[in-house]
């Protein structure tokens, strides 16, 4: 039963987790600063897109924190990369060694090696977006094209 109680709990904290890093969530802590925005950008903030010439502010609402920064130096002067990420799984099937438990008719067995074919998820990480920053203005959009 306490462990019941327990995992509930456990679950109901995730779920609430989760809803803190949604745009309107995102929104609704920093209202006063999204206000700010003209109506343009406040529209576009809402339905998760970013254009040339929003803030930090702006893209953070819209899309949420990066998962990977860079700082990109070129000969124009350094500029701040975000870049934000998905995952894709496929199967891999591996040819590995294991072992086998053979029985006979009468109750005896024995251990065999022998080698298997395995089914392994294989997740690849890749890029879906990345902004670049000049003076904390967005100069860049790379997205990818599905």
């Amino acid at each position: 039963m306490k462990f019941r109680i327990f995992v509930i709990g456990f679950s109901a904290l995730c779920i609430l987790a989760g809803a803190c890093a949604t745009r309107d969530a995102r929104i609704r802590k920093h209202e006063d600063v999204f206000e700010s925005f003209n109506h343009d950008v406040q529209e576009k903030v809402r339905a998760g897109k970013i254009d040339i010439g929003f803030d930090k502010n702006m893209v953070f609402m819209a899309l949420g924190g990066p998962d990977r920064e860079y700082t990109r130096k070129t000969h124009d002067g350094v500029k701040q990369v975000w870049v934000y990420t998905d995952t894709s799984m496929r199967f891999g099937h591996y040819h590995s060694p294991g072992m086998l438990d053979r029985r006979y008719r009468y109750g005896r067995h024995y251990p065999h090696s022998d080698l298997f074919w395995m089914d392994v998820p294989v997740y690849n990480e890749f890029e879906t977006l990345r902004v670049e920053f000049k003076d904390g203005v967005v100069s860049a959009i790379n997205e990818l094209e599905r």
